[in-house]
């Protein structure tokens, strides 16, 4: 029940806390908000109470600096922007994308003790239905060469201890829904929790 308790106040989270459109396109405001099922166990009801102020922990804003991992596969983060693109690339040579790009802008910093190989397998975006995007590794491959942005896509990446990096991450998601960007542990038997970030909306292009 932890879990499932935990999961619908990170979807209310995003449909409600996102708001205004991401810059790149003007849109309408979209939210979705949904009633879960109500349940008069007062057990149930003291353990939501309980873990109501770590799921808080584990939710932030644009602009928010936040740690995920532990000890030594630490990595500290900051979402800088977001922005919309219908494609990535030159003139010459792009991507489209099938509904709109949703870039995200990060920094990264090794707060740990080791080297770290980064991937963009650990973040990924999270629409107000609970459906889960990966980044598009394609439009990736593009980014360095779009003059629009400064940071470069994520390939495969060594993050050194005490260093950072400043990335864009591409993802291909569908117009008039609310997104938040999920982030798990880098470390693939960590038993850390995940974090997310409300982006805002994705209307439809004009």
């Amino acid at each position: 029940m932890i879990d499932r308790i935990k999961r619908r106040k990170v979807l209310v989270g995003i449909s409600a806390s996102g708001l205004g459109a991401i810059a790149g396109c003007a849109g309408s405001d979209n939210s979705d908000s949904s009633s879960g099922d109500t349940n008069g166990d007062s057990g149930e009801e003291t353990t939501a109470t309980e873990t109501e102020s770590d799921e808080d922990e584990n939710q932030h804003d644009i602009g928010e600096s936040f740690e995920v991992g532990s000890g030594e596969k630490s990595i500290e983060y900051i979402v800088e922007e977001a922005t919309l693109a219908r494609a990535i690339g030159t003139s010459s040579f792009n991507v489209e994308a099938d509904g709109l790009f949703l870039i995200v802008i990060l920094e990264m910093e090794n707060t740990g003790n080791e080297s770290i190989d980064i991937t963009s397998r650990h973040l990924r975006l999270v629409d107000s239905q609970g459906r889960e995007f990966d980044a598009d590794t394609e439009a990736s491959s593009y980014i360095n060469q779009d003059s629009r942005f400064d940071a470069e896509g994520i390939l495969f990446e060594q993050l050194q201890p005490g260093l950072a990096q400043t990335r864009a991450v591409p993802f291909d998601v569908a117009t008039q829904e609310s997104y938040a960007l999920k982030v798990d542990p880098a470390g693939i038997f960590s038993g850390s929790e995940a974090h997310y970030v409300a982006l805002g909306n994705v209307p439809e292009p004009s």
